[in-house]
């Protein structure tokens, strides 16, 4: 390990980070920050400038450069932490297949909490932003627009205006690919505008995407507002 720390200059912290890491190899960046006593935003800041440094995309090349061999865990995708996802969706069909594929892309690595309603979904938000010990704050909203538009847009409204919760990533959901919608939707804070795919292996490709995305290359606050270090 020292050898590895000295060739790739690796920081204090880096240094921390990465012998934590390789003592428990299937820990969750939720999990290493306690023991690093910083917040898990600022672990995957450090894990991503390791990566960089050493050359690798993710936690299972790094172990694999380091250790010379394959990490144990999900073949498909090593989070870095537990993702939390609201999704928000009436139709039970189409959300049964997210929480589905979700749980076959990264077993054990997401949770989802399923409002069926705009409603529902506020009140859960509105709990996690005071900090319920009963709900997760998520790091990202996936939201159906397949109910009336007018009040799926007048929902997307209220989250983009709380600042409390505005800056969890939002990603659409809908099958009308209108114009209009669509300046509506983006003007209104969303931040991805998908169409609903006919096929389910698209889907599961959209949303492995979307956790590889959000989930692992983008550090996102853990809670209401910045954090605070």
């Amino acid at each position: 390990i020292t050898k590895i720390i000295k060739d790739f200059a690796l920081s204090k912290r880096q240094s921390d980070v990465l012998q934590e890491l390789i003592k428990t190899p299937h820990a969750t960046s939720d999990e290493l920050a306690p023991r690093l006593g910083c917040s898990t935003s600022t672990v995957n800041v450090h894990l991503f400038k390791i990566f960089e440094k050493v050359g690798v995309k993710n936690k299972r090349e790094l172990l694999q450069n380091i250790l010379g061999k394959e990490s144990e865990g999900p073949s498909i995708y090593i989070s870095l932490r537990k993702t939390q996802i609201l999704l928000v969706d009436y139709d039970l069909e189409f959300a049964e297949k997210i929480v589905r594929f979700f749980g076959e892309i990264a077993p054990d690595h997401v949770e989802i909490k399923h409002c069926i309603s705009c409603e529902e979904g506020l009140s859960y938000l509105f709990r996690s932003k005071q900090g319920s010990p009963d709900v997760n704050y998520p790091h990202i909203i996936i939201f159906d627009l397949e109910m009336p538009v007018a009040e799926g847009l007048s929902c997307l409204q209220k989250i983009k205006s709380d600042k409390d919760i505005a800056h969890i990533p939002l990603v659409l959901f809908s099958t009308d690919k209108d114009q209009t919608v669509l300046s509506q939707v983006y003007s209104n804070g969303s931040n991805t505008f998908v169409v609903k795919p006919q096929e389910d292996e698209e889907l599961k490709s959209i949303l492995r995407l979307t956790l590889d995305y959000w989930g692992r290359m983008g550090v996102l606050p853990d809670g209401p507002g910045p954090v605070k270090e």
